[in-house]
């Protein structure tokens, strides 16, 4: 299996926003490459509410392509499937970017033996 890129972004907004629950916003962010702010106004307009969980699904599938639900773990489905382009990955509770390879999230080793619930490449 190849090395998976580990990397975590900081959104001073968030933090001025005290924002908590926004994976789905950092997620998004990172996927299209927008600030932040732009991907929670997004959010907002879908209907998330400020510091809330928030259903990402329809609006995911509405911007990106929805790929075939996999029976892997993370670090195999970005080894095979995502090593390349702009993908949001959903586990469960949880969704993160991943860029070229290199997952994008605050804790990303965590999430790697963890089974992919759905995947939209961007």
């Amino acid at each position: 299996m190849t090395d998976i890129k580990l990397g975590s972004h900081s959104f001073v907004e968030r933090n001025l926003l005290n924002e908590k629950n926004d994976c789905t916003v950092r997620a998004l962010s990172e996927a299209l490459g927008i600030p932040y702010l732009e991907a929670y106004g997004m959010m907002i307009g879908y209907g998330r509410k400020a510091k809330k969980r928030f259903n990402c699904r329809p609006m995911y599938s509405e911007l990106g392509t929805a790929m075939p639900r996999p029976a892997m773990t993370v670090e195999r489905y970005v080894s095979l499937i995502a090593h390349s382009g702009r993908w949001i990955i959903e586990i469960r509770g949880h969704v993160f970017a991943v860029i070229e390879g290199e997952i994008k999230d605050m804790y990303p080793s965590y999430n790697l033996s963890r089974h992919v619930v759905q995947a939209w490449r961007f």
